[in-house]
């Protein structure tokens, strides 16, 4: 029997690894709203109609699309300079990927400062602190543990 902390933990496990399969092509998803979208948007979309830009004639699948490209891209100059290179680009996240954060210990580099610093905390030059209950495998990241256990030792726990 399985102790109270220990069954939260196998919850919080299983209910990660739960996926919502798409009837029609059996993609999978971890949340159901992004089931719901891919069947609205990208599943069969050949049947249904794009929208498109009355400017360019670009044709795109969601509103949002369509909408950030009008208001960013169609007939706009590049607004998004980088500081370290002559590239421009004219929407923000295409500029970001130029820019990297640098671990200052082993050199690795994240598109993303917070990831920088998770790698810092709990991975650069550290010994894996997450134990996994049923077996020696040990990991950095409690989500790998929780992806191990569900995968490794689900139904077995």
């Amino acid at each position: 029997m399985l102790d109270s902390s220990l069954k939260s933990f196998h919850k919080n496990v299983t209910e990660t690894l739960k996926r919502y399969a798409c009837a029609d092509c059996n993609k999978t998803y971890k949340n159901k709203c992004h089931l719901l979208r891919h069947q609205k948007h990208e599943c069969e979309v050949i049947d249904r109609p794009r929208l498109i830009c009355e400017v360019c004639h670009k044709s795109y699948k969601t509103r949002r699309d369509l909408g950030r490209h009008q208001r960013y891209e169609c007939q706009k100059e590049p607004q998004f300079h980088c500081p370290e290179c002559p590239y421009k680009a004219r929407l923000k996240s295409g500029y970001e990927l130029t820019q990297r954060y640098a671990c200052s210990n082993c050199s690795k580099t994240y598109k993303n400062k917070g990831h920088l610093t998770r790698h810092q905390t709990y991975e650069c030059s550290k010994v894996p602190q997450f134990q996994c209950p049923q077996c020696p495998y040990r990991t950095k990241r409690k989500c790998t543990l929780k992806t191990h256990i569900g995968i490794k030792h689900w139904p077995f726990i």
